[in-house]
């Protein structure tokens, strides 16, 4: 077992580290660049090596823990599962290894606010390093968030579009807007009669004050037909009088 003192003491000096036991022996190795694995393959096939090659070049450039480990007094099997160890969490031989840390690390940028304002600002200003953006605390960040976005505004509109429309730096996912859904007396206007409207008790009052004022509409309309001329009463009731002889003719020549 790796005393956590040790594996603090590795991490800072290589960030990313694994462990793994091997015959009884605790290693610590890191992960090998593309880089380096081209470099180390174009080696071996210089030299015309075999795979057994390759693998003890893989363990010796990975393993930083123990030190000085003399892996020639190691037996093959254990140098072969080793290297074999170091090329999976290296990503080139399991693409599930590599999904898994995919996800892992968008849990931490997901979780950590200043991941995606360090994201926001390389993106608007690409002349920053993330290094540069490591040694900012966290009210140099925001000013630079505020400057980002204003940059955005300046582009959007010398493109002749309105910078209202800039995006705007968000932390965690947007809120979802809640479409408005307008229902009627008889149904939803978006499920039709499938999804009937039952009207909450609450709003009984309201709906009896809608129900009596179309009736009393109607009766004001019935009124006022029968106390004016018939012209008037037939734009009112859409009905054409019954003493308009022209109407009268007209619907005996549409029978």
């Amino acid at each position: 077992m790796i005393e956590p003192t040790i594996l603090q003491e590795y991490k800072e000096a290589w960030g990313q580290i694994f462990s793994t036991t091997v015959g009884k022996v605790d290693y610590l190795f890191r992960p090998i660049t593309t880089a380096e694995f081209e470099q180390m393959q174009d080696a071996v096939d210089d030299d015309e090596g075999s795979s057994v090659d390759m693998e003890d070049a893989v363990v010796r450039l990975a393993v930083v823990y123990p030190v000085g480990v003399d892996f020639d007094k190691i037996k093959p099997g254990y140098v072969t599962a080793l290297a074999e160890e170091i090329m999976q969490f290296s990503g080139f031989t399991d693409g599930d290894i590599i999904k898994q840390l995919l996800l892992q690390y968008r849990d931490v940028a997901a979780s950590d606010a200043r991941v995606t304002m360090k994201a926001f600002i390389l993106a608007t200003m690409p002349t920053y390093t993330e290094d540069v953006l490591d040694g900012f605390h966290i009210y140099e960040l925001i000013e630079k968030v505020v400057l980002a976005e204003e940059i955005i505004k300046i582009n959007i509109a010398m493109l002749g579009m309105d910078p209202n429309d800039a995006p705007r730096f968000e932390i965690g996912p947007a809120e979802e807007q809640a479409e408005p859904q307008t229902k009627t007396m008889r149904g939803s206007l978006l499920d039709g009669l499938d999804q009937p409207y039952i009207p909450d008790p609450t709003d009984n009052k309201k709906v009896m004050v809608e129900d009596e004022g179309l009736i009393d509409a109607k009766k004001t309309l019935k009124t006022l037909s029968e106390d004016v001329d018939p012209r008037t009463k037939e734009r009112l009731t859409g009905q054409a009088a019954d003493d308009d002889p022209i109407a009268a003719k007209l619907r005996q020549a549409m029978r």
